[in-house]
């Protein structure tokens, strides 16, 4: 694994945001960390154990609420990284992680890894504990054999050197991916084992029935097997010849069932044969009348015409009546003006112009008489 940016922000002496740029310095060779006591360089190394795996060596026992400052309310780590494949390329990859203290007391855990290849971004998990076992599955190390290798804590080179044979073991195990050549092969062996002394035991537990059986009895139970082998073969052979006479009968068996089968097509024919005339019957009558229907259609229509035409002959009549009832009253009207005309000739005379209105009304008349 090479480091190549760490930004830090609110995480035990580091109040501000630092960025540490460790291509820079690994690009010149070996290069350290020097400072007076309190300084913070042990959190340096804190922040890498934290970003990875979400704890820190001298606070294991304590809650996280320990990694923020004093000062702050939160702590964010963004730890930049790179792994060399077989072929020599690089991939890249960012883990971030932040704590922060809740109005309610507790305290909340955000995580991301992304991975970095070629310009290509992927986020590859988002909560705190995929996160951790993707770094552990990406590295190859879990958060014990990393502080025991990679980062040793402040009096604790001791405890690397004094792990127990296994313990180192199953470390370097992980650092190299052997684990299919030590752990994963002891644990297939072990289960490879315990299920042949299971086999062996069923066998000896099934042999223990056969302990008081002689050779008289196994006699006994031969000549038995063989009896009931004979009377095997002889209900063998009355199955065969049941068997040939089955077959010679199966065929007459289908035939009897299709004829059956017809019989009934036929008997269900038969019902249906009247309701198909009485069908015919009517199509022959819907022949007919489909030739007489265009007779009735235009009678209808003539029908419907003539009603029509007797409306509109009534509508004509009433009126006629009217102007007849109206040419009746002027003709009295008329009738009287000449009766009156001799009486008052003299008066009449003198009302020319009323005579003249009366020679209008007599046109008018006269156009009502035509």
């Amino acid at each position: 694994m090479k480091m190549i940016r760490l930004k830090i922000k609110g995480f035990n002496s580091f109040f501000e945001e630092q960025i540490i740029d460790f291509d820079g310095l690994t690009n010149v060779g070996i290069f350290g960390i020097f400072g007076p006591t309190g300084s913070g360089k042990s959190s340096i190394i804190d922040a890498v154990t934290f970003a990875l795996y979400g704890n820190v060596a001298r606070y294991e026992n304590e809650e996280r609420r320990a990694f923020i400052n004093s000062n702050s309310k939160s702590a964010s780590v963004v730890f930049e990284f790179a792994l060399s494949l077989v072929a020599g390329k690089m991939i890249f990859y960012e883990v971030s992680r932040e704590i922060k203290k809740n109005k309610s007391g507790s305290i909340s855990h955000n995580a991301r890894l992304v991975k970095k290849n070629d310009g290509n971004i992927e986020i590859v998990s988002e909560k705190a504990k995929n996160v951790t076992e993707n770094i552990i599955k990406i590295i190859g190390l879990d958060y014990k054999d990393f502080i025991r290798s990679v980062v040793l804590p402040q009096g604790k080179f001791s405890e690397f050197l004094m792990l127990k044979n296994i313990e180192r073991r199953n470390m370097l195990e992980r650092i190299f991916g052997l684990e299919k050549y030590g752990t994963y092969l002891n644990v297939a062996i072990n289960e490879k084992r315990k299920n042949q002394i299971k086999i062996v035991d069923d066998i000896n537990s099934k042999l223990e029935v056969f302990v008081d059986i002689s050779e008289e009895f196994l006699n006994r139970l031969k000549k038995e097997m063989e009896e009931k082998n004979s009377v095997i073969e002889k209900y063998r052979r009355e199955l065969n010849e049941k068997r040939d006479i089955f077959e010679k009968y199966k065929a007459f068996i289908i035939l009897k069932k299709e004829f059956d089968d017809y019989v009934f097509k036929e008997n269900k024919l038969k019902k249906q044969k009247k309701v198909i005339e009485l069908k015919k019957i009517k199509l022959n009558e819907g022949k007919r009348a489909e030739k007489v229907y265009p007779f009735i259609t235009e009678y209808k229509k003539s029908l419907e015409n003539f009603n029509i035409s007797v409306l509109k002959l009534e509508k004509a009549n009433k009126k006629f009546e009217i102007i007849e009832n109206k040419f009746l009253l002027k003709k009295k009207e008329y009738d009287e003006f000449m009766l009156n005309k001799k009486i008052q000739y003299p008066i009449i005379i003198k009302k020319e112009t009323e005579i003249n209105k009366a020679d209008e009304i007599k046109k008018y008349i006269d156009k009502i008489e035509e």
